[in-house]
């Protein structure tokens, strides 16, 4: 995304119809997110087991990151107006900027990691089921909100 953003793009990713796109695709995304963890998780409390990889959670990060519409916004937003700041410095400022993104997501995602996977052995298998599928419900109705708000940008430009 920074490569985007400081070869000027920016433009391109306030287009509505790259953004009702981003909103579908982002919606369905979710939606079906929501649909796997369900069927993922449904009876027993999912540990990795056989057949689990190191690059399945990675990729589904990725898929996850890239198709959250709120994601774009952001660093169209927030992180074009931050990354626009740090070009002041030049590359040094750029640098920096991008390190201090990574860091913090770095702890934010570590500090999740930790907690979901010491609470899977704090919590009976029935709140955590709950847990799971509150979890599907709140990615079935952001998924909807996205799909929904998708289609209506995508709509009012016919």
């Amino acid at each position: 995304m920074l490569a985007v953003l400081l070869s000027g793009l920016k433009i391109f990713l306030k287009n509505p119809t790259v953004l009702g796109l981003i909103g579908v695709f982002g919606g369905l995304v979710l939606i079906w997110m929501g649909w796997d963890i369900l069927r993922e998780t449904s009876g027993e409390v999912v540990t990795g087991g056989e057949g689990s990889t190191s690059l399945q959670p990675f990729a589904a990060g990725v898929l996850a990151t890239i198709s959250n519409p709120y994601w774009v916004i952001w660093w169209v937003s927030i992180g074009a107006a931050l990354l626009l700041s740090s070009t002041k410095l030049g590359v040094l400022g750029i640098s920096i900027f991008f390190i201090g993104h990574i860091l913090a997501d770095l702890l934010w995602y570590s500090s999740l990691t930790l907690a979901i996977s010491k609470g899977t052995n704090l919590l009976k298998p029935r709140i955590y089921r709950i847990i799971i599928l509150l979890c599907s419900i709140s990615l079935f109705s952001l998924g909807g909100y996205f799909l929904y708000r998708g289609s209506v940008d995508l709509l009012t430009l016919l």
